[in-house]
């Protein structure tokens, strides 16, 4: 009677641990999987390379989310190229991540003010009035010049003459560049000086080489000089100054020249 009780009760020991380990094989598999989830079955979180879709879940790195891509492109300001915005975590990833203020494409500190815009300044009426009496007196020596490198006779005269043509003309194409749409400047040697070289036009060999030297290479250059050296003292365009100093030497070395040949042909200023 005994043996049968210790078998039952073994029996129903057993029964009692079968039981207990089917409810605890139950309970695990009906818990809530709430630190059990695989990358694969995991829900879309916004991670990298996911343009930031579901909110509150951008982790990515500003170089892969539509803010940071935003931000270093969509303007020309340095300060939006970090991205800062659309690294928040704010998880719209339409915020473009531009500072502020900034206008699309412009560049930081962008400036308005045009190259040598000084130089296209109006021009006041002292120095309109060089810039014609210069134009005049230019044109002048070289149509006068040009018939001296025809007529003159003294290889020293002839080569003058040469070098007038190239430096006026020169200068009057610098002349013509820097007054520009300004104004209108003379095309025609003037009535005065068109007398003179008719004039000296009628002389011939030797006597048109000192007439020449005389009246072009002397008395006009130093006309030149005084026109110019009183110009510089009252100009206002920068540009017109820089022409007045730098053709002022130019023309102290053709009255150096005149001077020199002068002293040759026995020929006086006056």
């Amino acid at each position: 009677m005994m043996h049968r009780t210790f078998r039952l009760t073994g029996l129903l020991a057993c029964l009692l641990t079968a039981s207990a380990l089917l409810g605890a094989c139950n309970r695990r598999d009906n818990a809530p999987t709430t630190g059990d989830m695989s990358p694969a079955s995991a829900p879309d979180s916004g991670t990298a390379g996911t343009m930031g879709t579901t909110p509150g879940a951008m982790s990515g790195s500003g170089t892969d989310n539509a803010g940071g891509t935003a931000g270093a492109t969509g303007s020309g300001d340095t300060t939006g190229s970090t991205g800062t915005t659309g690294n928040t975590g704010s998880g719209m990833g339409g915020d473009t991540g531009t500072a502020p203020g900034a206008a699309p494409g412009a560049a930081p500190g962008a400036s308005t003010v045009t190259p040598g815009a000084s130089s296209q300044a109006p021009l006041s009426a002292q120095d309109q009035a060089f810039a014609r009496a210069a134009t005049e007196a230019g044109l002048y020596e070289v149509a006068v010049a040009q018939m001296a490198v025809e007529k003159a006779e003294h290889p020293d005269v002839k080569a003058m003459a040469t070098t007038l043509v190239d430096d006026h003309g020169s200068a009057n194409n610098r002349l013509a560049q820097l007054v520009g749409t300004r104004m209108t400047l003379p095309n025609a040697v003037p009535p005065a000086k068109r007398q003179v070289i008719e004039r000296l036009g009628k002389a011939k060999g030797q006597e048109f080489d000192r007439q020449f030297i005389r009246q072009v290479g002397l008395q006009d250059h130093q006309k030149d000089i005084d026109l110019f050296q009183k110009a510089e003292g009252q100009l206002t365009d920068s540009s017109m100054k820089e022409f007045v100093q730098t053709t002022l030497p130019t023309l102290r070395h053709h009255l150096s020249m005149a001077q020199d040949i002068a002293r040759k042909l026995g020929v006086k200023a006056t």
